[in-house]
């Protein structure tokens, strides 16, 4: 559990850094790959707690559901952190969310 808190810590610490220092952000690559390597060291860790009685399956569970939303981030809310963050997004080839280019097309000559 304290690997969890610490993943979270460096998670919102880097966020809170994003709002209200800009230059001291770490960047979101750098904050996925932190907080993903603490999260799984941490499950395993959980995973390999566990005992064959119930209360070992109940105690590690704890662990088990704070590492694993840690490592869940990424992949699952990877569009609203970027978008929240201001950080561009690669969904789309002209950089744009529809797909349209941000500069004005120039009509050419007729010809």
């Amino acid at each position: 559990m304290i690997l969890a808190t610490l993943g979270w810590g460096v998670w919102w610490t880097s966020v809170l850094l994003h709002k209200f220092m800009p230059g001291l952000s770490p960047g979101l690559d750098l904050t996925y790959v932190v907080t993903c390597g603490i999260a799984g060291v941490g499950f395993l860790l959980a995973l390999f707690t566990i005992r064959a009685r119930l209360i070992w399956v109940l105690l590690a569970g704890v662990p088990l559901f704070a590492n694993g939303t840690l490592l869940l981030v990424p992949v699952m809310l990877e569009a609203e952190v970027a978008a929240m963050l201001g950080a561009p997004q690669g969904d789309s080839p002209e950089g744009s969310p529809d797909g349209a280019s941000a500069e004005p097309q120039q009509p050419g000559p007729p010809g």
